[in-house]
């Protein structure tokens, strides 16, 4: 079974042993790294969402509020 290039690369397969734990200590290094990257990236976009979400409320309160009325 042949898995996509990027995921063989990283696998540490059990034929290498250790040469692959040796460079695996700087890929996980570098995820972490990434992780708390993508982790603020995803807090800003909801800190954005949240914004637009309260000004478009904002905006369609007094449509909402002409709808409601018979």
């Amino acid at each position: 079974v042949r898995l996509h290039p990027i995921i063989e690369e990283t696998t540490p397969s059990p034929k290498k042993g250790a040469p692959a734990a040796s460079s695996s200590t700087l890929a996980d290094v570098d995820g972490e790294h990434n992780k708390e990257q993508e982790e603020e990236k995803i807090q800003t976009a909801l800190e954005c969402y949240k914004k637009e979400k309260e000004r478009l409320q904002t905006r369609l309160a007094p449509f909402r509020q002409a709808l409601r009325m018979p």
